[in-house]
């Protein structure tokens, strides 16, 4: 006889680490629903949430690395955080050695740096500055008042607990206190906290005890805490706990119900509501991608989009629809009163129209205005039940969406955007049964196309728990079958009330067997590219958006493609470049044509390598040297005596700041320059004990020399993050009527090198808007790929692998950097001297031969086979070298008591500063060459098998 085990809980708590610190935010920042004190601090955290959001999140990741504190965090099954709470622990200072020895220290003052990089690079604009100062004063002036005694001092304190605003009241917040102060029993230590006024019952229950309060300075214009006035209802806490269950059930139970009722698919989807902040937003979609895959081929998806900010939806739409294969989106018919017919969000209509997916304008509650015109006054002022129902569900809801459609027609929406798809609910939102009158009304709208063209041709309309025959009949005489679609609105509505109003339907006789057919799945199936039946392949031959690689159908199974390593992404491919009739605008007859080459016609391919790629460098491969040819026009071989001197002139007369990969080799070159001039103070005192000078003189520019290399390294891994996602070749190839082959430079580059205004803002726009979609995706500029991205792309990427080596290094031997200031030096002992000081050359060295070695492997037409006819194999093998100058450096450090160590040891750091600095000069001067041309006799033969 066994007994049952339990089923696992729904919620546990864990420690948080740093990668929670996003989503904690996320939490923190939501939680604030209508916090009249924070409103006071930032009052446009509703309008401007990424803002909020960026500041509180840098707040918190400073946080995490400071000593004492620690974050915990209560997840559910899929391991999401949903509460959190900050706890400082008891601590006593560190000593100067304690520090050095610390990790924390180190990953800490390194995360500082980076966000301080940040704050002055990207400076939150959003937030009212005295606000922010008065917010940092007040708790700066809260907690040294009663921190500073010596029984709290000993104590632990509670910093912060918060829960996501939907699962307030779920008892997580509980879960979390009583975790916290368990673990302070566990130390047989005391708890503390400051809390905002009115909460003192809530902690009386666990034992706190008030024994003072705090004024803070800075706060006497705030009107109050929680006031009635100040507090405006948020409607979630009016749905009863079984809609919440069901709204949050992903798993087996919502599938049983659908399963009972013969609903093959669902489309799921959050609503938005106004205090809802563009990060939550992303984390949503995410989340509800996650349910998707593990249930595909019953539940599909629409994206949740912060209305608020309609760029930010537009990027938000398109990610969704690429990324995780959502089918649509759905946001609520305005937001705060703003109904979408503002040209700003012409930008949003155009890219759904581009992908051509539907948005789904659902009802929305009634802004603030609306509730005080329409839905307040005389008997509502007392009956909000009344005044809830009739701003919402039994009137206000549809007239409010009806009015959206409305709008959108007379702004001219659909006339500038043709091919928009919106799918509006509840039988049509009052629509169908005015008709008749709208359509003649319309006439005044100004409207190109009519309000019937427009309703028949752009709109979908979905039943949405609206289970009435009449009404149905009302929608059919009004639209095309085609466009209306069955829909229950769960869990709002039952399954049970959709099965029997399907029953109801044949019954009746409204439609035929193939009609109900079309209503209850094809219509559907048709609108959103969905598969109803699992299992089956859907009868529209238009199939479900899906998320592709960067690079998918353009190198990874292109023909002449090749990689060092097979398992790896490719490096090179090949293409053969299909030659134009010159000057074909002026020619209609020629335009576009193709020309067979003559046979004094050289052959000509482009040539993508990822290096090149990521470098913004277009290469050309030509079977014969165009100036010793003569039915070819074009530059010379860049290997030639008068190009190189060219590309070495344009090094003392360009200076192009805006793009990274120069920006690179800059950086790179004045480091390793510095550490030349530290070679030259470390090496020749030993040789010349005349020359000695100051020891800060070494310390030093090793300390300016590792801080360059890290800032070349973060440069470089954002120019890793931020190659070129579209076919962009850089040449045009043109062939005359008579025979000659014309090989220019075209100027509509698409690497973000060549815009001058892209660097950390914008990815250069797509040139050809017809462009297919295997042939790879623009986007914004990013700091950090996806994990989406990291694992179909970069972490099968040699040069990024290679980058991410580079900078791990760097920020590694930069500890050494920091530690070879005279005054940290000195005082270490020999266990600590090669514990923070010869150990992290070794390991940071050793990350830089890593990294040099990919470099070079990455254009190598075998991992065996040496390159040397690339510029990028020479960079990689002088760094290898310079590499290994400075692993020996650390290496031989830890017999530095032994005689002739020393000599070695410097000798080595000055070898391998003159390598580096030779690898960095080939890096810039490769750089400022974007149109390397070479001449391969194979790329004959690859024309003759096109041919």
């Amino acid at each position: 006889m066994s007994e049952s085990s339990e089923s696992a809980p729904k919620y546990r708590i864990r420690p948080g680490t740093f990668f929670d610190v996003p989503a904690t935010t996320r939490i923190y920042a939501a939680s604030f629903g209508n916090e009249p004190l924070i409103d006071f601090f930032f009052p446009t955290r509703r309008q401007d949430p990424l803002s909020f959001y960026t500041w509180s999140c840098r707040r918190f990741q400073r946080r995490y690395w400071t000593p004492g504190y620690s974050l915990s965090v209560v997840v559910d099954k899929h391991d999401h955080p949903v509460g959190l709470s900050w706890w400082k622990r008891p601590t006593q200072p560190l000593t100067l050695l304690q520090k050095l020895l610390s990790a924390s220290f180190w990953v800490g003052s390194v995360v500082n740096a980076f966000i301080n990089l940040q704050e002055y690079l990207l400076p939150v604009q959003g937030l009212n500055k005295n606000n922010m100062e008065t917010f940092e004063q007040a708790f700066s002036d809260v907690e040294p008042h009663v921190l500073d005694t010596p029984q709290r001092q000993k104590a632990h304190y509670l910093s912060l607990l918060g829960v996501d605003p939907v699962l307030q009241g779920e008892g997580l917040g509980k879960m979390l206190l009583e975790d916290g102060l368990e673990k302070v029993d566990d130390e047989d230590s005391a708890a503390w906290l400051v809390s905002l006024a009115g909460l003192e019952k809530l902690y009386a229950r666990y034992g706190f005890v008030e024994v003072t309060k705090v004024e803070v300075e800075g706060l006497h214009d705030w009107k109050g805490a929680h006031s009635p006035k100040a507090a405006t209802d948020d409607p979630i806490h009016g749905f009863p706990n079984s809609i919440i269950n069901k709204l949050v059930d992903l798993d087996d139970e919502r599938i049983k119900n659908m399963d009972e009722n013969n609903i093959a698919i669902q489309v799921l989807s959050h609503t938005p509501a106004n205090f809802v902040t563009a990060e939550i937003i992303i984390a949503c979609n995410d989340e509800l991608a996650a349910a998707v895959r593990a249930n595909k081929s019953r539940f599909a998806g629409f994206a949740c989009l912060p209305m608020s900010d309609p760029v930010a939806a537009t990027h938000e739409l398109e990610r969704c629809i690429k990324e995780h294969g959502f089918v649509g989106a759905l946001i609520d018919n305005h937001s705060n009163g703003n109904f979408y017919d503002g040209r700003e969000y012409d930008i949003l209509w155009t890219k759904a129209a581009e992908l051509g997916v539907p948005i789904y304008i659902h009802p929305a509650w009634p802004s603030q205005k609306e509730k005080e015109a329409l839905y307040s006054g005389g008997n509502l002022q007392s009956d909000s039940n009344s005044a809830t129902a009739l701003g919402a569900f039994a009137f206000g809801w549809h007239a409010s969406t009806a009015n959206t459609i409305l709008r959108l027609m007379a702004s001219n929406t659909f006339d500038r955007h043709p091919k928009l798809k919106i799918i509006i609910g509840h039988s049509g939102e009052l629509i169908p049964y005015m008709f008749d009158r709208i359509n003649k009304a319309t006439a005044f709208f100004g409207m190109k196309r009519g309000f019937a063209e427009v309703m028949r041709n752009n709109i979908w309309i979905t039943t949405s728990g609206m289970f009435d025959v009449h009404s149905l009949r009302c929608l059919l005489g009004n639209m095309p079958l085609s466009q209306v679609m069955f829909s229950v609105d769960y869990p709002f509505s039952d399954n049970k009330l959709g099965k029997e109003y399907l029953e109801m339907i044949r019954r009746e006789g409204i439609l035929d067997e193939g009609g109900i057919e079309a209503f209850a799945s094809g219509n559907a199936r048709s609108a959103l590219f969905l598969f109803i039946i699992p299992g089956q392949q859907p009868i529209s031959s238009v199939a479900m958006p899906r998320a592709h690689d960067h690079f998918h159908g353009r190198h990874y199974h292109a023909e002449r493609t090749t990689g060092p390593v097979k398992s790896l992404n490719p490096t090179k491919r090949y293409l053969v470049a299909d030659k134009k009739a010159l000057n074909a605008e002026s020619d209609p007859g020629n335009a576009g044509k193709e020309l067979r080459p003559t046979a004094e016609s050289p052959g000509v391919a482009y040539v993508w390598r990822s290096r090149d790629n990521r470098k913004g460098r277009h290469a050309l491969a030509i079977s014969v040297d165009p100036h010793k040819h003569e039915a070819t026009k074009g530059p010379r071989p860049s290997n030639t005596y008068h190009q190189t001197l060219r590309g070495i002139l344009k090094m003392f007369v360009r200076y192009p700041v805006w793009d990274v990969s120069y920006d690179v080799a800059l950086v790179f070159t004045i480091g390793s320059i510095i550490w030349v001039i530290n070679g030259f103070y470390s090496w020749l005192p030993i040789l010349n004990p005349s020359t000695k000078v100051s020891d800060w003189a070494g310390g030093l520019t090793a300390f300016i020399g590792a801080t360059v290399f890290e800032f070349g390294s973060f440069l470089l891994m954002l120019e890793a993050v931020n190659e070129n996602r579209s076919d962009c070749f850089g040449w045009a190839v043109e062939e005359s009527v008579d025979g000659m082959l014309h090989l220019t430079h075209v100027h509509n580059c698409k690497h973000a090198h060549a815009q001058k205004r892209t660097f950390v803002k914008q990815s250069s726009k797509r040139l050809d808007n017809n462009t297919p979609e295997s042939a790879g995706i623009d986007r914004m500029w990013s700091w950090w790929p996806t994990w989406y991205e990291l694992r179909t792309h970069y972490f099968f990427d040699i040069g990024f692998l290679a980058c991410s080596s580079q900078t791990f290094g760097a920020t590694v031997f930069w500890i050494s950097g920091f530690t070879a200031l005279p005054p940290i030096l000195n005082s270490l002992s020999t266990p600590a001297e090669n514990g923070v000081y010869w150990l992290p050359q070794v390991i940071g060295g050793t990350g830089f031969i890593v990294s040099s070695i990919l470099f070079m492997v990455e254009v190598q037409p075998r991992w065996y086979i040496p390159a040397p006819g690339v510029l990028g194999w020479h960079i990689g093998l002088w760094n290898l070298i310079g590499a290994i100058g400075f692993t020996l450096c650390g290496a031989l450090g830890f017999g530095i008591t032994h005689p002739g160590v020393e000599y070695a040891l410097t000798l080595s750091t000055f070898i391998g500063s003159w390598a580096f600095l030779i690898g960095s000069v080939i890096q810039w001067y490769e750089s400022l060459n974007k149109y390397p041309i070479w001449v391969d006799q194979k790329i004959e033969r690859l024309g003759q098998r096109k041919s």
